[in-house]
């Protein structure tokens, strides 16, 4: 966790203000990585509200937050649902990409699979190979269900990252907020 301050989480010098609202660009990467809590980023903008000279209380039912593609409309809710839907899928992300390096960490240690010769006898026949011992099938049998395991996490991890991105789309691309102030 990085350290946070209003310098870190906002760029100055601020969009605009007026007596109703004020709007701010975010640092929106920095709040990622920093893992700041809504009520933190509650904290740091009143501060930074406080800065402005900004007597008023905030409405942080009321703060919205425009993209970098439409940085004039302000219409998706900056929130706490919006801050930890974003932290969750940063986590989600991390953890697909860890158990990722991991399993191909293990599959590329694993020997190559060896296909045994073909044997034929005196008349031309196959030799059939010989029967596998039942501790070399329960290793082998043990063995597949831990790869089969570890590739179902894997998969879970990749599908939870995939199913939150959907649900953080715009928040991704969060480029401003407009905060209201409340008399």
């Amino acid at each position: 966790v990085l350290p946070v301050s209003p310098d870190t989480l906002f760029h100055r010098p601020h969009t605009f203000t007026c007596d109703s609202y004020t709007v701010i660009q975010i640092r929106l990467d920095t709040i990622r990585r920093s893992k700041v809590s809504w009520d933190s980023f509650i904290e740091f903008l009143t501060a930074e509200m406080a800065a402005l000279d900004i007597p008023r209380k905030i409405d942080a039912d009321t703060i919205m937050y425009s993209t970098s593609n439409s940085s004039d409309k302000f219409s998706n809710p900056f929130n706490g649902r919006a801050i930890s839907n974003l932290l969750e899928f940063d986590a989600a992300e991390a953890e697909a990409a860890r158990l990722q390096a991991e399993h191909d960490e293990i599959e590329a240690a694993k020997p190559p699979k060896v296909i045994p010769e073909i044997q034929y006898d005196e008349n031309g026949d196959e030799i059939p190979p010989k029967p596998k011992k039942k501790k070399e099938i329960k290793a082998e049998a043990e063995a597949r269900k831990i790869d089969v395991e570890r590739y179902q996490q894997l998969m879970t991890a990749h599908h939870k990252a995939e199913a939150l991105s959907s649900k953080v789309r715009n928040s991704k691309a969060a480029h401003s907020i407009r905060v209201e102030h409340v008399a």
